[in-house]
């Protein structure tokens, strides 16, 4: 599957507020859960940049940084409400038999692919392909799966029962769902 993809920094956070800080500086994207704090996650909130202030990500992140190719598998239904709804937001780490390459080949041309056909509801898919990890939490890629709604995300995620089946046997080719951190549910907020 042919991609276009543009280099960015992501950053995650366990103060929502400072993201909000550093998205507002950077003029980037700030991805937020809005649970309480004491939720069990993996970080409280995301940052996406196109910038060279690496330093202020650094100083500002306390969870990791990671250089990403963003892919645009599917743009948003309706650009007008672009940030609206809810995403779902998946970290993966690379099946351990596999390399960081071939990985990310499966997940591009064929799992990519694959979730469109399957899961009908989500109005943009975006993967995030991680090129390098600065510091922090390892991991090979981050999926941003939007819907127009919570409820879309959380009832209609896939379209039937097989279509659930086919996503977690492709999924275990390429990725290690044991190692990779739980689903986080965001709000998107466009500073840029």
């Amino acid at each position: 599957m042919q991609l276009k993809s543009q280099l960015e920094l992501c950053a995650t956070f366990t103060d929502s507020e400072t993201a909000r800080s550093i998205a507002e500086e950077l003029k980037g994207r700030l991805y937020t859960d809005e649970r309480p704090s004491n939720a069990k996650r993996p970080f409280a909130a995301m940052v996406c940049v196109q910038t060279d202030n690496l330093s202020a990500l650094m100083q500002a992140a306390d969870v990791a940084v990671y250089l990403v190719a963003r892919r645009q598998v599917k743009e948003h239904t309706d650009p007008v409400v672009r940030c609206a709804g809810a995403i779902g937001v998946f970290g993966m780490v690379k099946h351990p038999n596999l390399t960081h390459e071939e990985s990310d080949a499966h997940w591009r041309d064929k799992h990519a692919p694959l979730a469109l056909e399957i899961h009908t509801a989500m109005s943009h898919y975006m993967q995030l392909s991680v090129l390098h990890c600065f510091k922090g939490t390892e991991l090979d890629g981050i999926a941003l799966c939007g819907f127009d709604s919570l409820e879309d995300l959380k009832e209609r995620f896939y379209n039937s029962k097989e279509g659930e089946r086919r996503i977690f046997e492709d999924v275990s080719t390429f990725a290690d769902a044991r190692n990779s951190p739980r689903r986080v549910i965001v709000k998107e907020t466009d500073f840029s």
